[in-house]
């Protein structure tokens, strides 16, 4: 039986500025996607804010955003464990998405153009909080 569950995959740059603008995506979620949805973190993410870390000794503003992105992924998300990878993390989680027939949550304009090429739906929030989609999304 097949899954009704839209995996949403979200990336790096989602996380980190919605940290940054205190945006609380997953209550925004909730109040515009109607089915059933899981927010998955692919483990090309969780390598990309290690790098991060150890790029950024000295900023101890990313650090924190890092630590908080970390605490945010492990207390409310899926690790997705599939063996699916592309090359780099952006053509990861479109590869995810597509098998799983899911959608990408990314600010990353050229990664929204990518999705869109393939038909895999994207989501992205403004500073404003506003909901936008870009493909099929049961929203309300």
């Amino acid at each position: 039986m097949k899954d009704n569950t839209l995996k949403i995959f979200i990336d790096t740059n989602f996380i980190l500025h919605a940290i940054d603008w205190n945006l609380n995506f997953t209550h925004i979620l909730e109040r515009n996607i109607t089915k059933p949805y899981q927010i998955m973190i692919h483990p090309l993410v969780i390598e990309e804010l290690d790098l991060l870390e150890s790029q950024s000794s000295n900023s101890t503003k990313l650090l924190s955003k890092i630590k908080l992105a970390r605490e945010l992924i492990l207390s409310n998300f899926m690790i997705y464990n599939k063996s699916i990878e592309g090359e780099g993390t952006d053509v990861s989680l479109l590869l995810a998405a597509e098998h799983e027939e899911g959608a990408v949550m990314t600010f990353d304009s050229n990664l929204r153009k990518r999705c869109k090429e393939r038909g895999i739906p994207t989501i992205t929030l403004t500073k404003r909080k506003e909901f936008i989609s870009d493909g099929y999304l049961e929203v309300n």
